[in-house]
């Protein structure tokens, strides 16, 4: 119920001559211009464009050797957000008659030992079972794989060998001088990292990228000892993170100078493997900080190349690390998104986006709800926290309710539910006692890169609110479809936009008639949203 079929319906009457109408093929036709327009000129592009327009489709069951005018012969990444994501994009490719795809794979997809299918016979240093100690490495001090993978080999025979297939599968990408020997290199966004593979490349973000690290209670202690750690292996004198603290919020020139010199080379693997707490980019955080000046609250921000870096005046602590590849060598910067923020976008790839909308506003709102079938509704006034002491009280009772009438009322079409990731097995099972065989699953945030749910005409959904400072999650259920939109950033409220359908006929009760008792009420009132 997601195509012309429904303009071809005995029940659709919508007037052919509605100045807003456009049809899925139309609306389709316009993604592929602009994309095309955008890949052929060469230039950063932000592609507005509705959910289950066909974005990834497009993209990767596109011959594109066939169109070197195009391309100007240079290769087409697509970079996807989830290992899910990437490999539904990879099937679409390899299903579609005379397209040559390519697969860069992350370290657990490609080495069995990182994945830790060894785990329980090797031992890597320090005592750490091998995936634990590539983890580490790799997103805790942020050392490159390949690195990580070579001082692990050092130190015991790996039975991947120096053949492994995180390494072989770089030997097919490379081009030739008549271009690339393939029409389309799927990856995730990581991979973004690498200057070899982005230089010349027509790159195409699937949704956007998160490049910023966050830090963890224990992540900000391995990086503020790694500080330390660089200062007392460089510094003639007791230096440690206070210090570099101090020199930038205290405007201190003399020991600025003095630190920035400890900061001013790479680090090399003696020192990065050799000691317990490092980082690889100690020295650039380090310059940023020096580098950083007040901007509010306390706050100081500071930018060394591709590295910005927020600090925490009074304490010292690190507050986010904005880590974003250098994609300054690329061809092009295409980026596909539903709902963007442009600024979030500039943020993760490049500062020079322009936007493009396929559809206008009022367009794409006939389009959701005259060609989609998509229509807004919204149940219950209550407002209180299911998944907040989830198993303790009578949240789970009344997800557990909410599932059982939305079976009864949807019979073998509700079989698929979006949750928070805390309680998505509990879900699941919730889903199975209700008497749905195969429950589909996924946690809330995947559905912006996965289509998993693109064929289900009823879909019960959980969702994960965000209210202030801290998160709090809260869950919201309602029989619906496809859609869940972020609202603001800066507001950091995510609100649901629901699209409900009419349940079968023989249930005998509509959309609007949902009811259940007093005590198993919705669990949250909040403002539909229309797009």
């Amino acid at each position: 119920m997601t195509t012309d079929s429904i303009s071809n319906s005995d029940g659709f009457d919508e007037s052919t001559d509605f100045p807003n109408r456009v049809t899925t093929d139309e609306a389709r036709d316009r993604l592929e211009e602009r994309l095309f327009s955008a890949i052929q000129a060469g230039e950063n592009t932000l592609i507005d464009a509705p959910t289950s327009l066909g974005k990834t489709y497009q993209v990767a069951t596109t011959r594109w050797r066939d169109y070197p005018e195009i391309t100007g012969g240079e290769p087409v990444i697509h970079i996807h957000q989830t290992t899910e994501a990437r490999k539904g994009a990879v099937e679409e490719s390899r299903a579609e008659t005379g397209v040559e795809c390519r697969v860069l794979r992350g370290r657990t997809d490609a080495c069995r030992v990182a994945a830790g299918d060894y785990d329980d016979e090797l031992t890597a240093p320090n005592g750490h079972t091998p995936s634990e100690w590539f983890d580490w490495m790799c997103d805790v001090r942020n050392v490159t794989f390949q690195k990580a993978h070579r001082q692990l080999s050092n130190y015991c025979d790996l039975p991947c060998g120096k053949y492994c297939d995180a390494v072989t599968q770089w030997w097919d990408i490379s081009d030739s001088d008549d271009g690339p020997n393939y029409d389309v290199l799927h990856t995730t966004a990581n991979f973004a990292h690498v200057d070899d593979l982005i230089e010349g490349a027509n790159v195409i973000f699937d949704e956007r990228p998160e490049y910023g690290l966050t830090f963890s209670d224990q992540e900000r202690i391995q990086f503020q000892r790694a500080t330390t750690n660089l200062l007392d292996h460089r510094s003639d004198v007791p230096r440690a993170m206070i210090d570099l603290k101090s020199a930038a919020v205290r405007d201190r020139p003399e020991l600025q100078a003095e630190l920035r010199a400890h900061f001013e080379d790479k680090v090399d693997e003696e020192w990065l493997f050799g000691r317990g707490e490092t980082h690889r980019l100690a020295p650039a955080i380090g310059r940023a900080i020096l580098d950083s000046k007040e901007v509010c609250a306390g706050r100081y921000h500071g930018r060394d190349g591709r590295i910005e870096v927020v600090m925490d005046g009074l304490s010292g602590d690190i507050r986010h690390i904005q880590h974003t590849p250098d994609l300054s060598q690329a061809r092009c910067i295409i980026g596909l998104d539903a709902f963007p923020s442009e600024t979030r976008w500039r943020i993760n790839t490049v500062d020079d986006l322009s936007q493009e909308n396929v559809l206008t506003p009022a367009e794409r709102k006939w389009w959701r709800r005259n060609e989609r079938g998509l229509e807004i509704k919204q149940l219950g006034e209550a407002t209180r926290s299911y998944t907040q002491g989830w198993g303790e009280g009578a949240g789970e009772t009344r997800a557990k309710a909410v599932v059982q009438k939305i079976r009864q009322l949807h019979c073998d079409s509700f079989r698929s539910c979006i949750s928070p990731s805390s309680v998505e097995q509990d879900v699941r099972q919730m889903m199975a006692d209700a008497g749905i065989e195969k429950p589909k699953a996924m946690h809330y945030g995947e559905q912006k890169s996965r289509n998993d749910f693109s064929n289900d005409s009823a879909l019960n959904v959980v969702l994960l609110t965000l209210l202030g400072q801290k998160s709090e999650e809260k869950t919201f259920y309602e029989e619906c479809t496809v859609s869940v939109e972020q609202e603001s950033d800066s507001q950091r409220i995510m609100k649901a936009a629901f699209t409900a359908f009419e349940p079968p006929v023989e249930s005998g009760a509509s959309a609007a008639e949902l009811s259940f008792p007093c005590s198993y009420r919705l669990s949250r009132h909040f403002r539909s949203i229309e797009c």
